[in-house]
């Protein structure tokens, strides 16, 4: 594991979708998708952070450290959740996960970490978009997130242009994680019942 990136996991909302639960503890196979997360994470980062605003849902989780966001607006953001993540943790760059990505390829991950230098942000792309929720974030990015933030710019990539961006192609994405399951939240039941199938046939 490169010492210089810390893990970050976004457990600061609750979907409409799902009945506003907190997604981090849906019952996936026989344990909460949180459990399935770590355990992946685990494999590659010493330090994981979560960033929620119910730090005592997470208490039995003790290698895990929590925080909330340093930035208070009006409207909720993932961009001020990386934020928070990003502003805590001792090492150079965070990657950033959603809380509801089960599915996290480690090889995919640390070939990822393998790019970093030279580069503050290093990002998938799928389907014609980026996945910033699955990326990683150098400390640099900080004054500009901030700067976003205080103006009510929620929107992740626009702060791209400030700072060293590397795009991932689907191509690069495919050789490590050839059905792309990184990239699977669980926004809906739907989703969710994918993601159950997906657990059967692994196990």
């Amino acid at each position: 594991m490169d010492k210089e990136v810390s893990a970050v996991i976004l457990a600061g909302g609750v979907s409409k979708r799902m009945g506003h639960k907190n997604k981090a503890f849906l019952k996936l196979g026989n344990k909460p998708v949180i459990e399935w997360l770590l355990e992946a994470l685990q494999k590659v980062f010493n330090d994981i952070y979560i960033v929620t605003d119910t730090p005592e849902q997470y208490k039995e989780y003790t290698m895990v450290k929590t925080t909330g966001d340093k930035i208070i607006r009006p409207e909720r953001s993932t961009l001020a959740g990386i934020h928070a993540g990003i502003h805590e943790v001792d090492s150079k760059y965070g990657f950033v996960v959603a809380c509801d990505m089960p599915f996290i390829n480690t090889d995919l991950i640390n070939e990822m970490i393998k790019l970093c230098n030279g580069y503050d942000v290093i990002i998938p792309c799928y389907r014609g978009h980026v996945e910033p929720t699955f990326a990683l974030y150098h400390k640099n990015c900080l004054p500009y997130i901030e700067r976003n933030l205080l103006n009510d710019n929620f929107r992740i990539v626009n702060f791209f242009p400030d700072v060293k961006v590397k795009h991932l192609s689907e191509e690069f994405t495919k050789k490590f994680d050839p059905e792309f399951n990184s990239f699977l939240n669980l926004n809906t039941p739907e989703e969710l019942n994918k993601a159950t199938k997906l657990i059967k046939k692994r196990h």
